[in-house]
Formats: C-alpha cells, structure tokens, sequence
C-alpha cells in the first residue's frame, strides 16, 4: 500500500488479496503501510474476510486473452448464504498498453456467480446501489491499469437487500455476516470482536429493525443500520421491510 512503491495500484492489489481467498501480506516498508487500506481485508481482531471460492477471470476472459489485447478481463468469486448466492466481481485493464478498456460486464456470462434472479448492484467505487436483473449488462470504461468492482446482492422475496458490510471488500463474507431471508425481510448474523458494525442494504422503502435504528434514504433506497457486537463475537438482526 506504500504509494512510492505500488503507485495506484494498493488498492486492486488488495481487493485481489482479499478475494484470493488466500493470505494477505503486508510488504510495505516499516512505518508505511495504509492501516486503513488493511482493515478493508479483515475485521477488527485480524480475521479475514474472504469469499467461499477464489477468484477466478470468467471463460470469456480466457478465451479472449484479455491479458495481451485491448479487452476487458472480468473476473469473480462468490458467497453463499441460506438466503442465496452474494457475488463480487472485478473487472481490469489488464493489458500492457495505455489505451483504455471498454467493455461490459454481463451477469449471465459471469459462470457459477451468475445470478438467477434480481440483484441490486454496489459499485464499490462510486458507493451506488442499482437493482438490475439477471441478464443486465454492466458498461465499464477503464484507463491504463483501471479497475472496478461490483458487489451483486440478491434481492430477497420481501423486496429488500442486504450488501453488507460496505467498509470491507467482501461485504458478506461468512467470517462478517450470515443472511437468511424471512417472510417479511431478512435475518442475519453479525460478527466480529466488540466493534459496531454498519451493515448496509437496498429497499424502495424503509425498512424495521426492532431495537436498533435505520437509517434509509428514498432516493437511492440505501440503509445502514449500525450493529454493536458484543465480546462475545456476534449479535442478531430482524430486519422488515417497510
């Protein structure tokens, strides 16, 4: 993450890191590591978040040697929860030249992350939430070793979506959150090591946490709800939608 030595690149090196699913080393010179940077990779007592698979360039990626041409290399992973499939796809100006990428990202081309039914989008970079469905197309323009991230939430019967823990890279990776939707919402598990934790999600209107409070804004349908976890490592949610 030392901008001398990684230049830009910190931040993709991360992201990649933490989708690997492997470890996530911290090379940086003594004193100029980007803790903030590191904590995006792993809740506060060190554990990392990571998806159930690593992350992996989709067929088309392969075949069309997006490495060595002006293409754009889309690639994913993905979390399963009893209430569906959470995926996190990257894609890269991967190539040597500095002509920008344009391509799309398309959902039903992205293999076992594809999703089978309505998603609501979180672009990490621009903190957006669109629901889109499963065989939306996503445009992305990149410059010389640009890059962006997708986090594809399923929107559950009742209408309501949970992203996640949007301060992480995997925001619903298992070591952070279980999701398990309800007849009226969701119910998910936070954990973690005495920290507050803000867990975000999308519904046209606000939804209900019984003891906790919601904060829901109509014109992008985001909510937060801050969750305190205890010492001993996790605390419940109900959520309704409204």
């Amino acid at each position: 993450a030392d901008p001398e030595v990684a230049g830009d690149s910190g931040e993709p090196e991360a992201l990649l890191s933490a989708l690997s699913t492997g470890p996530v080393g911290l090379g940086d010179r003594v004193g100029r590591s980007d803790p903030a940077l590191a904590r995006r990779t792993c809740r506060a007592d060190g554990i990392l978040i990571k998806p159930d698979v690593p992350i992996a360039a989709t067929d088309e990626s392969m075949v069309g040697s997006a490495a060595f041409r002006n293409e754009l290399l889309v690639a994913e992973c993905f979390t399963d929860h009893p209430a569906g499939r959470w995926a996190y796809v990257v894609g890269l100006h991967a190539n040597p030249g500095d002509e920008p990428v344009t391509g799309t990202i398309a959902f039903d081309g992205l293999g076992a992350s594809a999703p089978t039914g309505d998603v609501v989008v979180w672009d990490w970079q621009a903190g957006t939430a669109t629901r889109l469905g499963p065989d939306a197309t996503w445009p992305v323009t990149l410059p010389r070793e640009g890059w962006a991230y997708l986090v594809l939430a399923p929107v559950l019967p009742s209408g309501l979506a949970v992203i996640g823990d949007t301060s992480k890279f995997v925001s619903a990776g298992d070591a952070r959150l279980e999701v398990a939707a309800t007849t009226t919402g969701a119910r998910f598990v936070v954990k973690g090591a005495g920290e507050t934790v803000s867990v975000t999600g999308w519904a046209e209107t606000a939804p209900v946490a019984d003891g906790l409070s919601v904060e829901h804004d109509p014109t992008t349908g985001l909510w937060t709800i801050p969750v305190p976890v205890p010492e001993r490592g996790w605390a419940t949610v109900a959520v309704d939608a409204g």
